[in-house]
């Protein structure tokens, strides 16, 4: 057993001190191009741009490999379609990005499967009719818009290591709100959004297979209140099904005039409906109601995003006059997995103390996973006594 793990231990600290691949920018010498060329290598699990016009200047085509996608090469195009092409090692034609002209584009995994999805910055018009952001997730080789022809613009930039966008009036100018991408439904939608809008919040919440979970639902900026709510939840019952609905004390106490009804599998489906009804307004921040999921037993490793959709919210005033309430949703995310393990592919190796550490040090940024997973002796901080519990586990202590 010692020798077992003072060997563990070697291999992980000659592991972490390996130096990381760092971002680079290689200049093709052998393209006749070569001055308009440009090959980009990325880390993983890190939002990054790739290029933006308005904010460096480019020649009239980049090239870029990435390490998750191994023998592609991705080209963008300046002026000419398709205005990205994707190469496979055989050099044959993998894939086009149908849309453009492209001005920018940004990395980052918006599905948590691991892969960065390619967020792009296109202007219709040279921006007079509007500029909208598509999202073309290549592993799966889809395409996700999000626009508003002549009555917003949508754009991105980066802040603080993260990806945002932005939607501004189209005539004037002016941000109306944001926030960070998410798909939702199949939807490309702007959530975390800056202003102080009423918005219902998903936590984040972590199960092993065969285990239940709670998941906690509220709201926040509910200044002005609501009389009714109108809300549909999607789940996956190969994965995990909802097993009780619980509403918080702000919506289940009918001696306040509240109704609270729950269909958990809307016509056969595996959908959630939930109708509330008050006899005044809620007002105030706080827990809505919670859910328990019980998650399946043969459920891999997953990190599952969940959402909300607000079909209806809205405050009754008289028995002739409504107001609708626009509610934004900030969803969570349900990590499946055991603790410790922190790459997610569902056993416990010395890897996944060195990206503990990793993460601890600084080298790369922090995943939803390892903060979930990550604190073996559950005192409440994830540092380098969780990195060594790992190692224990690996070898049995």
């Amino acid at each position: 057993m010692k020798t077992k793990l003072i060997v563990l231990v070697c291999i992980f600290f000659i592991m972490l001190v390996l130096p990381t691949a760092a971002f680079s920018e290689i200049a093709s010498s052998d393209d006749p191009l070569s001055t308009n060329v440009t090959t980009s290598v990325f880390q993983p699990f890190q939002p990054r741009m790739w290029f933006d016009v308005a904010v460096e200047s480019y020649g009239q085509s980049l090239e870029l490999e990435l390490d998750e996608f191994p023998g592609t090469i991705f080209k963008w195009n300046r002026n000419s379609y398709p205005f990205v092409t994707a190469t496979d090692a055989d050099g044959e034609n993998a894939f086009n990005f149908e849309f453009g002209p492209i001005r920018g584009i940004y990395l980052t995994d918006l599905n948590y499967d691991g892969l960065p999805e390619f967020c792009a910055r296109v202007m219709w018009g040279s921006g007079i009719i509007d500029e909208r952001i598509y999202v073309c997730d290549y592993a799966a080789k889809r395409t996700y818009e999000l626009s508003d022809r002549f009555n917003y613009h949508f754009s991105l930039f980066m802040k603080d290591g993260e990806l945002f966008a932005t939607q501004r009036v189209a005539a004037y100018g002016q941000p109306i709100r944001t926030g960070k991408l998410a798909i939702i439904d199949d939807k490309l939608v702007i959530v975390d959004f800056t202003h102080d809008e009423p918005t219902v919040g998903i936590a984040n919440a972590v199960a092993q297979p065969g285990g239940t979970v709670d998941v906690t639902y509220s709201i926040k900026n509910n200044t002005n209140g609501f009389t009714t709510l109108d809300l549909a939840i999607k789940y996956d019952s190969e994965i995990y099904t909802p097993l009780t609905v619980t509403p918080a004390g702000m919506l289940g106490n009918p001696l306040d005039g509240n109704i609270f009804v729950v269909n958990p599998s809307f016509n056969g489906n595996d959908l959630i409906r939930i109708a509330f009804a008050s006899s005044t307004q809620v007002d105030g921040d706080g827990s809505l109601f919670t859910i328990r999921y019980k998650v399946d037993e043969k459920a891999p490793p997953l990190d599952v995003p969940l959402s909300v959709e607000v079909i209806k919210a809205q405050i009754i005033s008289t028995l002739s006059e409504s107001t609708d309430i626009d509610l934004k949703v900030e969803p969570g995310l349900l990590i499946i997995g055991i603790m410790g393990d922190i790459n997610g592919d569902g056993e416990i190796t010395p890897e996944d103390a060195i990206l503990l550490l990793q993460m601890y040090v600084g080298l790369i940024p922090w995943t939803p996973r390892a903060l979930l997973l990550g604190d073996i002796n559950s005192d409440g901080i994830i540092d380098t006594t969780d990195a060594a519990l790992i190692l224990r586990l690996v070898v049995g202590g």
